[in-house]
């Protein structure tokens, strides 16, 4: 079953750096197939969350924390993942990453980064048209 969570006004324009914690840790533990759509949740704190299966279209995702969270089977169509964190991540279980701009993001194993290029992610910012 698909969970939809719709974010806090102040989540979606929080401003510098910091990470916003939107969900407390037990809330982290439950977010199996999140679904989240045409939203932005920048700067966001998902670490050791557990998004398998979640589902991100369209989403702005900017600096938010992933670090040890789990995605597998998790998808991230046409998402904003610029500068994002994924250190220890489950990445290599089926995620992908359709159309999603990860300029900048930092964390990825060397098999990571190829996942994520081989299921549609983007690394470099193409200047030709």
């Amino acid at each position: 079953m698909a969970t939809s969570i719709a974010p806090p006004e102040a989540t979606r324009r929080s401003p510098g750096p910091l990470r916003e914690r939107l969900f407390t840790l037990e809330e982290k533990r439950s977010l199996q197939a999140l679904s989240l759509r045409n939203t932005c949740f920048d700067r966001v704190d998902f670490s050791n969350a557990d998004l398998a299966h979640a589902v991100f279209e369209g989403v702005s995702l900017v600096g938010c924390d992933f670090r040890g969270a789990r995605l597998t089977l998790a998808t991230f169509h046409c998402c904003n993942l610029r500068d994002a964190l994924f250190d220890r991540s489950t990445l290599l279980r089926g995620s992908r990453f359709d159309g999603s701009n990860l300029i900048g993001a930092r964390g990825l194993s060397a098999a990571g980064r190829t996942l994520v290029r081989r299921t549609g992610g983007i690394f470099v910012l193409s200047l030709l048209a």
